[in-house]
């Protein structure tokens, strides 16, 4: 079995869709089924370009589209990122001839899906939150979701090709001596801070979190942001003009959760979340958390874990009455990386 996995970010970026590819491509080496993987994604200036490790290789050529926010030339940008993804893409697949590929519904991989269409391959497309879309996720010959939102949010497809298997996750809890550097390193010493994981944009209500804090002064509460700075100068505006507020850009895995273990709080507060890596990861290391209402998972939380009120005020009110109630408790067994790895496998060689 040859395999062509597709995600918008891998290594050496951090994020959810990164994470999770490569814990299939761990598993997946190791599996004798498999004789040759390909896992294609977006150019990255950090990282080769072409990067092979055993029968793996890493090919970083998908286009990124840095004029998708400009007024006037936006749309022709984004439709050239797509043909050029698509032509890049029905290569790649003409020449490796997978056997399976499974691709991030995100617009980054648009291109590779249809190009997968096209030269009749078995298809599986993954959503992560209820931002896919569905002219992309419905291409999938197989559909796999991770939370139940998002379970909800394909419900208008063929029951049978949709496959419900949790997040994989796993982690370690970083030793002191490393946390005490972490914090020393970013000059957080002695600040009570708030932290927000991941792209800073305003999809992911950022923004609004933001906002929040000036209704937060009294509390000498402080906002750490560590992620992708999608909203550019805005942020920087704010950090600027509000020094409890640090944006700290990506870091490494370590360092984020070296962090996470000493918030205060760690905050999702986007109003099209899945059940994010990161809350898992706060959970995990015992940090209090403020995550949106509707993800079921998580509909057990005290409500005052819950946001139901996403504008700043109601946002600076909920992370006051949430640093009062207990954190909550969860169970991690579901989201074992060892059985998300058997799960998709099966659904893998249900198309062969």
């Amino acid at each position: 079995m040859k395999l062509l996995l597709v995600s918008p970010i891998f290594e050496p970026t951090r994020g959810g869709a990164s994470i999770y590819f490569a814990m299939l491509v761990g598993y997946f080496t190791h599996d004798p089924d498999v004789d040759a993987i390909c896992l294609l994604t977006v150019f990255n200036k950090h990282a080769k370009i072409v990067e092979k490790r055993g029968k793996i290789i890493f090919l970083r050529v998908l286009p990124k589209n840095y004029l998708r926010k400009t007024r006037y030339i936006g749309a022709l940008a984004e439709r050239t990122k797509y043909l050029l993804s698509f032509v890049l893409s029905f290569f790649v697949i003409s020449f490796f001839n997978p056997s399976i590929v499974h691709a991030h519904s995100h617009v980054d991989c648009y291109g590779t899906i249809l190009a997968a269409k096209l030269l009749g391959k078995p298809l599986i497309t993954d959503v992560r939150d209820t931002g896919c879309e569905r002219k992309i996720f419905s291409k999938g010959d197989r559909v796999i979701v991770m939370s139940e939102n998002t379970k909800k949010h394909v419900n208008s497809l063929n029951k049978e090709k949709v496959n419900y298997i949790p997040l994989p996750f796993e982690a370690q809890l970083p030793k002191k001596s490393f946390v005490e550097k972490v914090i020393s390193t970013y000059g957080l010493n002695g600040v009570n801070f708030l932290i927000f994981v991941g792209d800073a944009s305003n999809d992911k209500g950022l923004l609004n979190l933001i906002k929040a804090m000036k209704f937060l002064e009294k509390d000498k509460l402080h906002l750490v942001i560590i992620g992708k700075n999608s909203l550019g100068e805005v942020l920087a505006k704010y950090t600027r003009k509000n020094q409890r507020i640090h944006y700290l850009d990506q870091l490494d895995p370590p360092a984020v959760l070296s962090l996470i273990s000493v918030a205060k709080m760690l905050i999702l507060p986007s109003k099209r979340e899945a059940l994010g890596r990161v809350v898992l990861e706060a959970l995990f290391c015992g940090t209090q958390v403020l995550v949106p209402d509707f993800i079921s998972e998580f509909s057990y939380f005290p409500k005052e874990s819950r946001i139901t009120d996403f504008t700043p005020r109601g946002l600076s009110s909920s992370i006051v009455n949430s640093l009062k109630s207990n954190i909550p408790q969860y169970d991690f067994k579901k989201h074992k990386p060892s059985i998300v790895f058997e799960k998709t496998k099966q659904v893998y060689t249900s198309l062969l």
